[in-house]
């Protein structure tokens, strides 16, 4: 496997990952999920608007140089956020198609230079998307696995029955 399609495999993973991060936040009740924590960012709001914040920072940075499109942390709704990490996650995957379908030497250099940032947005979202997953049982309830070899096990279920 490329490092191209390596990176292709990260996204579809952060797709993933963030849907059902998304779901299981949803079964919390508001005031659970807006409930002060002694954690940075204050509450589980705090913190996904901090996750979305990271990634829709890296997003505009790595696609088209433009961070100034990201609106300040803690101006978004549950649900507009929630709505919003999903579409972040779906333009990464697009993005990275679109490099893959028309990949040329200035987006390979392009795609070389940013493959720390892009590392680094991996790792720091499967922490941060661990973290909430761990408040969520915290507070009482019963999130979901967001383990890589849950989704690796769902893909190949998925290939197997197209």
């Amino acid at each position: 496997m490329s490092y191209i399609e390596n990176i292709r495999e990260i996204f579809q993973y952060n797709t993933w990952a963030n849907e059902q991060l998304i779901k299981n936040l949803s079964q919390i009740e508001y005031v659970d999920y807006i409930k002060p924590l002694p954690i940075p960012f204050k509450n589980l709001h705090g913190l996904l608007n901090h996750l979305y914040y990271y990634d829709a920072k890296s997003y505009h940075k790595i696609v088209d140089g433009n961070v100034s499109l990201i609106k300040e942390k803690g101006e978004l709704s549950r649900e507009l956020l929630f709505e919003t990490i999903l579409t972040y996650s779906k333009n990464w995957n697009q993005w990275i198609d679109k490099l893959i379908d028309k990949y040329d030497k200035d987006d390979k250099e392009k795609l070389e230079m940013n493959l720390e940032l892009i590392f680094n947005l991996y790792a720091h979202n499967n922490y941060h998307r661990g973290q909430i997953n761990s408040l969520i049982s915290i507070l009482g309830y019963q999130p979901k696995s967001l383990d890589v070899f849950l989704y690796k096990s769902q893909s190949a279920v998925h290939e197997k029955q197209r």
